[in-house]
């Protein structure tokens, strides 16, 4: 679901099915409304409305920097998109730590 939020975020399309790996799984999807073991799922049916997609890195990726110490700062990036507007923001947020939090977080580079 966080993938096909991020891609109709972003005006893309996507298509899934469910897997079930056995007849509980099955049996419980039922139960819940699902009636078609082998339907093809867009992302307007997967997602449905106005979307908010919302990612903060820990890690390097998406040319997004991950959570970075430097001294007693912490700077974290985050990414919004939203389907309502068509806009895509991205969020750099520095913030004092205190000493606790320093024996969390490490940065290792």
């Amino acid at each position: 679901m966080l993938a096909a939020a991020a891609i109709k975020c972003l005006g893309g399309t996507i298509q899934g099915r469910l897997i079930f790996n056995n007849d509980t799984e099955w049996l419980r999807a039922k139960n819940m409304g699902i009636d078609n073991k082998d339907k093809i799922y867009t992302a307007e049916e997967m997602i449905k409305g106005d979307t908010v997609f919302i990612a903060t890195a820990i890690t390097n990726a998406m040319g997004m920097n991950g959570i970075n110490i430097y001294g007693e700062w912490l700077n974290i990036e985050s990414i919004i998109m939203c389907t309502e507007d068509q806009s895509i923001t991205n969020i750099n947020n520095t913030y004092k730590v205190n000493k606790h939090a320093e024996t969390y977080y490490t940065n290792n580079s």
